[in-house]
């Protein structure tokens, strides 16, 4: 089985220049990796929004997606120097069935890679599940 070791990845929160670097590792879990970024997102100094300090205290924000931006080589760069972007797509959405292939890919991207996270927002006390769910 593969060694238990940690590397580096950057995450972005979708739609905004927050972000922050995380150590993980292939042998985490999903739900794992969702807390972590989660946690990040809320504490760190670089997931800050403006006025933050303002801020209802009872809206809460969760991680409601996570997608892999792969790193694409320029046209007519030389061969080996990238992904090739005409069969390589420019992002994954993960999941539970692909995200141990997902995360070798990225611990062997050596940091090219960024995760996109979408982060959805909730009361303090509702149950998770029920927001962002569509409807009326």
């Amino acid at each position: 089985m593969a060694e238990e070791h940690e590397f580096p990845i950057l995450f972005t929160i979708e739609g905004s220049s927050r972000h922050e670097v995380l150590l993980t590792s292939p042998t985490q879990t999903l739900s794992t990796l969702r807390t972590h970024l989660t946690n990040l997102a809320t504490t760190s100094p670089n997931c800050a929004e403006f006025m933050s300090k303002y801020r209802n205290r009872s809206i809460t924000e969760a991680v409601s997606e996570i997608r892999v931006r792969w790193e694409i080589a320029d046209p007519g760069t030389p061969a080996g120097s990238g992904r090739d972007g005409k069969i390589w797509p420019k992002e994954t959405v993960v999941t539970e069935e692909n995200f141990a292939a997902v995360m070798r890919l990225l611990e062997w991207g050596g940091g090219r890679d960024v995760l996109d996270v979408k982060m959805a927002r909730g009361e303090g006390g509702e149950p998770e599940g029920e927001k962002g769910k569509g409807g009326k």
